[in-house]
């Protein structure tokens, strides 16, 4: 996945737990990952508590891009609604 690529729903993979996270976001994907590891996030939470001591290990791939941002939310929401991810806390 490109840092630079922006207007899209992705997907982080815990690759310790296997759990996924998804989300959207209308910046850079590389800027995005960055604020989920400086700010107070579900992702970085999730590597706080389960995997307390661990490095960082997650994938991340592209769900959808070039959408608008209505059509990220409804991609987002119905990634959440089929069960294979954890919210991000606003969605869900």
């Amino acid at each position: 996945m490109c840092c630079f690529q922006k207007d899209l729903v992705y997907e982080a993979k815990c690759n310790i737990c296997s759990k996924k996270y998804v989300g959207e976001t209308m910046q850079f994907f590389g800027k995005r990952v960055g604020q989920h590891f400086a700010g107070d996030s579900a992702i970085k939470e999730h590597f706080k508590f389960p995997h307390t001591g661990c490095e960082i290990d997650a994938g991340w791939k592209t769900i959808r891009t070039r959408c608008d941002y209505g059509e990220r939310r409804i991609s987002e929401v119905i990634s959440l609604k089929a069960g294979s991810y954890y919210s991000n806390r606003s969605v869900g």
